[in-house]
C-alpha cells in the first residue's frame, strides 16, 4: 500500500506541476518561480521509494515521465542544444560582411551598488552596459571614463543605470527605481532607445503549505508585471521610430506570464542565440535565468551567454547584435 501511494502521489504531483506550468495564471506563481526540472526532482523521489515495495513498472514509468517533463519543459534545454560552452568570447567580433556593425551590450545586477561587480563586466569590453543596484554617479562616471575614455557617458546612479559609448540624453526615470531610459547618439550619428529595468523583488518563500506563500508570490508576480507594461509603455512613446534596446533584472524565470507583456516584436537575445547554462541566478549556483536583454525588430542577434562574476550574486548577461548599415 506505501508503494501505490508513493505512486500515486508522484503521479498527481506531476499532473499538477505540468497544469501549473502550462495554464500560466498569477495565482500558481508559486510552483512555476521554481525550474520544472526541479519539481522533477522532487516529483521522482516518491517514485524512487515505491520500486524495492512493488514488483511493477509503474515506478520506472513515472521516473521516465518526470525525465521527459524536465527535458521537454526546461529553459536551458535550448541554449544547451546549441552548445554545451558559450562561443562568445571577450575579444570582439569583426565586423559583418555585409555591412553594418556588431554593438555588444551587457546586463548585470552590481549586488547592493558594489563597484568591483561593474567592473567585471568591462573584460567583455561592451558598448551598452545596463546596471541595476548601481554604484554611486560619481563611480559610473570613473568606469566610464575607464571603458570608453572621453567617447563615454552615463545616466542613472544608486538604482538603475546606464553605460555607453556614445552620448546619452538626459536621463527618463520611470517609476523611480524600477527604470530609466535615455536615447544614445552613437559616433556615427545613429540614435538608440535605450532603458535598463529593474523589477519588483521576487518573494522567495517555499513554505507552500501555507495560504499566504501562495498570495504573496501572485501579489509580487502582478506588481512586476504591472511595472513591465508601464515601462514598456514609456519605451514604445518616447523611441518614436528609433531602433530599442531594454534589459536588466526582471526577477522572474522566461516560463513566467510575466513576459506576455513584451510585444513579439522583441527577442529575448539569450533564448534567440544564447549558448551553454544561460542562468544568472544565483551566480555560485545559477538555477534560474532572471536577467534579460530584448532587441527590438532592427537589430540581429548573433551570439549570447550568461558569465560569472566575483563580486554579485547575478551573473552577468552579453549579447551581440548587429545593427544594420544604414538603407541596409
Amino acid at each position: 500500500m506505501l508503494g501505490w501511494l508513493a505512486v500515486a502521489v508522484s503521479l498527481l504531483l506531476h499532473a499538477f506541476v505540468v497544469f501549473c506550468f502550462s495554464d500560466g495564471r498569477d495565482a500558481l506563481s508559486a510552483v512555476a518561480v521554481f525550474p520544472i526540472w526541479l519539481w522533477a526532482l522532487v516529483g521522482t523521489l516518491p517514485a524512487a521509494l515505491a520500486v524495492p515495495m512493488l514488483r511493477s513498472r509503474w515506478p520506472l514509468a513515472l521516473g521516465l515521465l518526470w525525465a521527459i517533463t524536465a527535458v521537454v519543459g526546461a529553459d536551458e534545454r535550448r541554449s544547451l542544444a546549441r552548445g554545451l560552452a558559450p562561443t562568445l568570447e571577450e575579444a570582439r567580433p569583426p565586423a559583418p560582411a555585409g555591412g553594418g556593425k556588431v554593438l555588444r551590450v551587457a546586463t548585470l545586477n552590481c549586488a547592493d551598488r558594489n563597484t568591483d561587480a561593474m567592473r567585471e563586466v568591462g573584460r567583455f569590453n561592451p558598448d551598452i552596459v545596463f546596471i541595476q543596484e548601481a554604484p554611486s554617479g560619481a563611480g559610473l562616471k570613473a568606469f566610464a571614463e575607464e571603458m570608453f575614455g572621453d567617447a563615454g557617458s552615463t545616466v542613472g546612479a544608486w538604482t538603475c543605470a546606464i553605460v555607453a559609448r556614445g552620448q546619452l540624453s538626459a536621463p527618463r526615470r520611470v517609476l523611480y527605481e524600477h527604470g530609466i531610459a535615455a536615447t544614445l547618439r552613437l559616433p556615427d550619428g545613429v540614435e538608440i532607445e535605450l532603458m535598463s529595468i529593474h523589477l519588483e523583488h521576487a518573494t522567495t518563500r517555499w513554505d507552500l503549505w501555507r495560504r499566504s506563500c501562495w498570495k504573496e508570490h501572485r501579489d509580487t508576480h502582478r506588481i512586476r508585471r504591472g511595472q513591465l507594461r508601464e515601462l514598456l509603455a514609456h519605451l514604445e512613446a518616447d523611441a518614436g521610430d528609433r531602433p530599442k534596446i531594454f534589459g536588466g533584472d526582471f526577477n522572474s524565470p522566461p516560463t513566467s506570464n510575466l513576459f506576455d507583456a513584451i510585444p513579439d516584436s522583441y527577442t529575448n537575445a539569450f533564448a534567440a542565440a544564447g549558448r551553454g547554462l544561460g542562468n544568472t541566478f544565483i551566480n555560485r549556483l545559477p538555477v534560474l535565468r532572471i536577467d534579460h536583454i530584448y532587441t527590438g525588430p532592427t537589430f540581429e542577434v548573433v551570439d549570447a551567454r550568461s558569465a560569472r562574476t566575483t563580486h554579485s550574486d547575478h551573473r552577468m548577461v552579453v549579447c551581440d547584435i548587429v545593427l544594420p548599415a544604414r538603407g541596409g
